[in-house]
């Protein structure tokens, strides 16, 4: 009887992938495999694809339901994954993820090295790495190659390309009381915890082949976690992986219907998409829908509205006048993103402070704007000035040209607030 494989595949919100990784298990030359899919409360149209191969009777499906707002408490892949190493009945395991593709020999390969080295407790293959952009065409191809016997596999080996002994696993529970340590700073490298815990009882040992295909897509994890910093600025606008459009104000999150987004004359060029743990740490507000026109408490933050002569600036809440013509021109306005309110709305809406031509504490700078000192940009929020990495400025499509210059006197004026920057935490040999 030919070993069994348990794979597990982890699913979040790819449509345009998933079904080419199920497929590809689907035409392995080995078939004595279960695939267990651990959806982690996907959007629907990535459901019902996944629900069109639920006819083998190798395939499990499972449905996690999370919250979206606790998608940020546990690095969520390695949490679906314990979960399923709880439920696989395979002699050995491996691991898969909706944007990666197992090539046909994948299995028959790894499974032949363990059944004829007993003393092999964990494989590791070559992987190709697919750059794809927004249209689904190819932008560069680069091969992971194999490092040798690897007895510090962390941060070198992707999980898609290693498969282990089911009999490790109650020697890493009884150890450590879990399989894969699913803390969520370890969002984008959750595979180097476990490599670590798996290297004790089995080095890494390498086969020379490419055997799977790592899509890296606009949609990847990876890619959105890329230079995307662990708070979100005031005053930002974002895209969710299900296509929602959210202003960031403060603390919470505002979704933004179609018809409101037009009306208030957002750009879509500057939409920027960010992964939903990060998204959802912030609390749900009130959606900006067309309504907001007839409801000066609804009405949005950061945007430039204009009655008769006069322009605002909505902040707070509030409506903050422009005092004169300089002011606007320093602020970098540009006329075509004003927008019309009627007078009648206008009279809803609270006053606040006048922006001046010059900024100090009495004249407090507008939140949610860029601003530049000495060659260094920050962003504006809740008083403060926030540092912004170059990445991270780039990352969010912040425009460098509209930032706004500070004097000596102006930027002394204000306490400066943590940096927005971006931190991978690496995984690193406590001992």
């Amino acid at each position: 009887m030919k070993p069994k494989v348990s794979i597990i595949l982890t699913s979040y919100n790819k449509p345009d992938t998933v079904h080419l990784a199920i497929e590809s298990v689907l035409a392995q030359k080995y078939d004595n495999w279960e695939l267990l899919i651990m959806d982690d409360h996907s959007n629907d149209k990535t459901k019902r694809i996944i629900k069109g191969f639920l006819q083998d009777s190798r395939i499990q499906y499972f449905d996690s339901g999370i919250r979206d707002e606790d998608r940020h408490k546990t690095t969520r892949y390695a949490t679906l994954i314990n979960e399923a190493l709880e439920k696989v009945s395979g002699d050995y395991i491996s691991y898969l993820t909706d944007d990666d593709i197992y090539l046909p020999e994948r299995l028959s390969e790894m499974t032949t090295i363990l059944n004829n080295s007993p003393s092999y407790g964990v494989v590791y293959s070559k992987q190709l790495v697919r750059k794809i952009d927004q249209s689904g065409r190819t932008v560069y191809e680069k091969v992971r190659e194999t490092n040798g016997i690897l007895t510090k596999p962390q941060n070198l080996v992707d999980h898609c390309s290693v498969m282990h002994r089911a009999s490790l696993l109650p020697l890493i529970l009884a150890k450590y009381g879990s399989y894969w340590d699913d803390s969520p700073e370890y969002w984008h490298n959750g595979d180097a915890a476990f490599w670590a815990r798996l290297a004790e009882w089995s080095p890494f040992y390498p086969i020379p082949k490419v055997l799977d295909i790592c899509l890296k897509t606009p949609d990847s994890f990876q890619e959105l976690n890329a230079f995307m910093p662990k708070e979100l600025p005031t005053g930002l606008v974002v895209l969710s992986t299900n296509e929602n459009t959210f202003l960031i104000d403060g603390n919470i999150r505002r979704k933004i219907d179609e018809a409101a987004f037009r009306m208030l004359k957002y750009d879509r060029k500057q939409l920027v998409k960010v992964h939903d743990p990060l998204l959802y740490q912030y609390r749900e507000g009130a959606p900006i829908e067309k309504s907001v026109f007839s409801n000066a408490k609804l009405f949005p933050n950061y945007r430039f509205i204009k009655c008769g002569k006069s322009i605002f600036y909505t902040e707070g809440g509030c409506a903050r006048p422009i005092e004169s013509a300089d002011a606007l021109r320093r602020l970098k306005a540009d006329l075509k993103d004003f927008i019309l309110v009627a007078p009648e709305m206008l009279e809803d809406f609270q006053i606040g402070k006048p922006i001046s031509r010059t900024f100090d504490q009495k004249n407090p700078i507008p939140e949610g704007k860029l601003f530049l000192y000495k060659r260094h940009f920050f962003v504006s929020g809740n008083g403060e000035l926030k540092p912004m990495e170059a990445k991270v400025l780039r990352k969010l499509k912040y425009d460098k040209s509209l930032a706004i210059p500070l004097s000596k006197y102006e930027f002394a004026s204000f306490p400066k607030g943590e940096s927005l920057k971006w931190e991978v935490v690496r995984w690193k040999d406590k001992n």
